[in-house]
């Protein structure tokens, strides 16, 4: 450890020498055969077991539309904080979601920043818009 102390300011500036420390690494491998349904549980499973290639395959993602809104201006970004959702809506500035129920979305509230709203970030109660 380092003390460094300016003889014009009253501060004490401590500095840590870090040491690394080196420990062997502990390598973990799992070599699973997929060509047994031994590791298969096929009551839960959605995945395709080949066991003749040998693969595991899983069907394709298919997303559902569930609700939607027609923003004022362009989305560019969205946040979500719990039931709400803030669109960062170019042009349009903020605009406020209420999404408990997401088939139909209701607008709580907007915001009409100075330029184009871009993005959104939410931390806690406080929206951070890049405009």
């Amino acid at each position: 450890m380092f003390a460094i102390r300016s003889a014009t300011s009253p501060f004490l500036v401590i500095v840590f020498a870090l040491i690394p420390m080196v420990a062997a690494a502990l390598v973990h491998r799992h070599d699973e055969s997929f060509d047994t349904l031994d590791a298969c549980d096929v009551d839960s499973t959605t995945a395709w077991w080949d066991t003749e290639a040998g693969e595991l395959k899983l069907p394709p993602f298919e997303s559902t539309i569930v609700g939607a809104w027609d923003s004022p201006g362009l989305a560019y970004g969205v946040a979500c904080d719990g039931h709400r959702a803030l669109l960062a809506d170019g042009a349009a500035g903020l605009q406020i979601l209420d999404i408990l129920d997401p088939h139909n979305p209701i607008v709580l509230g907007s915001y009409d920043t100075p330029g184009s709203a871009w993005g959104v970030v939410v931390d806690g109660s406080v929206a951070y818009v890049t405009d």
